[in-house]
């Protein structure tokens, strides 16, 4: 179920994102999505494109669009190829780790039970929006990273992953989540979009 619909003048990329995951998960009683969400509390920020829940539990989503190529090395360096000129870039699974850490934390000051979310599942995935804009290194592509139109695939496959492996049900049940996603929406604070280097933080007033 779509819980949260994105703000008004977010990007082209995470506009198609969103879209992408209205047509897989609209109906589904088993993925919930936000999109655009932002929560803070005092000093802590956590802003993330896109947010799945599901019973296992979380999977924050970061869009990137290029113009030119990535070239990621196999020490999870990451460079920006554009007419010529190379240079250095924040590696965008670095900036989605910190704002799954950054929920997790918002959420352990909000819930009575402490440490409850550090029992889900805290997964990332970086969406692509052209897939001949990365250049792999020779070990091969990166599980957290995948062309756009792949997520919701790529959703689906770590949460049957996540039953497979499970010897109980999932942790958060339908209402559950359900209470989680509206607490959530309910909790999200916009704020002006920030760049690449002021999001990878985690931190902001």
């Amino acid at each position: 179920m779509i819980y949260k619909e994105l703000d008004p003048l977010e990007g082209e990329a995470t506009q198609q994102m969103a879209n992408f995951l209205r047509s897989a998960f609209d109906a589904s009683e088993e993925v919930d999505v936000l999109n655009g969400l932002v929560v803070r509390s005092g000093g802590l920020l956590a802003q993330m494109d896109h947010l799945v829940l599901h019973p296992y539990g979380l999977l924050l989503i970061e869009n990137v669009s290029v113009l030119g190529t990535i070239q990621i090395e196999a020490d999870w360096q990451w460079t920006h190829n554009q007419n010529g000129h190379a240079r250095p870039m924040r590696s965008p699974i670095t900036e989605i780790k910190l704002q799954a850490l950054s929920l997790e934390a918002f959420l352990d000051k909000k819930v009575k039970q402490k440490t409850f979310f550090h029992s889900l599942e805290l997964d990332v995935l970086v969406a692509v929006q052209d897939a001949q804009s990365i250049k792999w290194p020779a070990g091969g592509v990166f599980p957290e990273v995948c062309n756009a139109d792949l997520v919701p695939e790529r959703v689906r496959e770590r949460v049957g992953q996540c039953r497979r492996e499970a010897r109980k049900p999932g942790v958060l049940t339908l209402e559950q989540r359900q209470r989680l996603a509206v607490f959530l929406k309910a909790s999200h604070k916009p704020v002006p979009r920030l760049g690449p280097e002021s999001r990878a933080s985690g931190l902001g007033e």
